[in-house]
């Protein structure tokens, strides 16, 4: 079973633990959505992928924002923290 390790905004240290998570033969698996809610789908598309607040304000369409995941086993998760802390700490 998988759980998740990271979830951020930054594609740069997303792809430093991904690379710290291989160099310790860490299995992961990898996930990245769109942060604006513009998804892929046939309502997106027909009405341009934006979302709107309440007060029907368009939010950040132009400069779409994308969050990253990163799940490896539940097994190994306290592992890839450790790792994680170690690395941030030097």
């Amino acid at each position: 079973m998988k759980k998740e390790l990271l979830s951020t905004m930054d594609m740069a240290y997303h792809a430093r633990v991904r690379q710290l998570l291989a160099d310790h033969h860490i299995p992961y698996r990898s996930k990245v959505e769109d942060a604006n809610g513009n998804g892929s789908g046939w309502i997106s598309r027909l009405f341009g992928g934006g979302r709107q607040t309440a007060r029907g304000v368009l939010i950040n369409q132009e400069t779409p924002s994308k969050i990253y995941y990163l799940y490896v086993d539940k097994d190994r998760l306290d592992e890839a923290i450790q790792l994680m802390h170690e690395a941030s700490q030097s």
